[in-house]
């Protein structure tokens, strides 16, 4: 798996939730879907085109992803990385919403009523595995065999934003991808990767289900009640909640990067953090973008700036 299949890889994903979105409207029409089935089918998206490049192109999983245990101190670090990492995701959050709507909160109302545990293992156990396993796995580590590690990263980052096609959700997402990434070089193995994301997905899936009056408000209520209680216009209220969480972040994400270079020395990967990050990183021999990569990248652009703009057209 090279950087030029991963992104034929990319475009025939795509082509493949065009067609699963158009089976489902279809089937829609006969058949109820609930959301534990919609968020099941996300899982398959991914999972359906990556597999089958897999086996196309005869790359065994365990030379392309690595997979190895961590030490339980490592995890715990891990952890910790991930909350001190959380102002940051949340101050991109907000300064997203200046722009356009929260996209979590309409799928927070279809929630309403369902199974806690079934919502966990869905969001907080199975979602992150899958997307890891396709992004952080195959699709980081195509990249990464270029040599072009910060390439790599962003570049895996921007296409797992991409993926949840909307601009709200790309913002944190992106971010998301660039820690789970850097997590994976620090330790040497996908789990790293897994943990945070299920620590991200899990509490602020905790979160949502404590205040179950939030989860059934519409967009324009929750406007209502945040310029209620900050006694400001929404947009105010939201550079202010990104201001004050990114002065949060400066110092949390600070202390997160020592504890990276921690958890690196407890893992033995120092060496080959410094190897990674000083002598390949200029290495541009190998371009990671080809045609099928920009088609998609401009499919899911349009698609995206289109949706946010039929609200502002109604």
């Amino acid at each position: 798996m090279n950087p030029k299949k991963v992104n034929w890889m990319f475009f025939s994903t795509l082509l493949f939730e065009v067609f699963v979105i158009i089976l489902v409207v279809l089937i829609s029409r006969y058949v109820s879907i609930g959301i534990i089935q919609s968020l099941a089918i996300n899982q398959i998206i991914l999972l359906v085109p990556v597999i089958a490049f897999l086996l196309i192109t005869k790359t065994r999983i365990t030379e392309l992803i690595p997979f190895k245990r961590m030490k339980i101190s490592s995890m715990l670090m891990c952890v910790v990385f991930t909350f001190l990492c959380m102002p940051a995701i949340i101050a991109t959050n907000a300064f997203s919403m200046i722009f356009v709507e929260n996209a979590v909160s309409e799928l927070n109302g279809a929630l309403v009523g369902l199974p806690f545990f079934q919502i966990i293992i869905m969001v907080g156990v199975v979602a992150p595995i899958c997307e890891e396993f396709c992004f952080r796995g195959v699709i980081y580590h195509g990249y990464r065999k270029s040599g072009r590690v910060i390439a790599s990263i962003l570049l895996s980052s921007f296409l797992f934003g991409l993926t949840h096609l909307n601009f709200n959700q790309m913002s944190y997402a992106i971010l998301v991808g660039i820690f789970c990434a850097v997590l994976v070089e620090c330790t040497g193995t996908i789990f790293s990767a897994i943990l945070f994301h299920m620590t991200v997905n899990c509490s602020s899936t905790i979160l949502s289900f404590a205040d179950e009056e939030a989860m059934m408000m519409t967009a324009e209520q929750t406007r209502a009640e945040i310029e209620a209680a900050t006694n400001m216009g929404y947009k105010e209220a939201m550079v202010l909640m990104g201001v004050v969480y990114s002065l949060i972040a400066i110092v949390t994400v600070s202390i997160g990067i020592c504890v990276l270079f921690l958890i690196a020395k407890n893992e033995k990967r120092l060496e080959h953090i410094k190897a990674a990050w000083t002598i390949r990183k200029w290495n541009k021999e190998k371009k990671l973008w080809s045609a099928p990569l920009v088609i998609a990248v401009v499919m899911c652009l349009v698609f995206m700036t289109y949706s946010a703009l039929i609200p502002l057209m109604t």
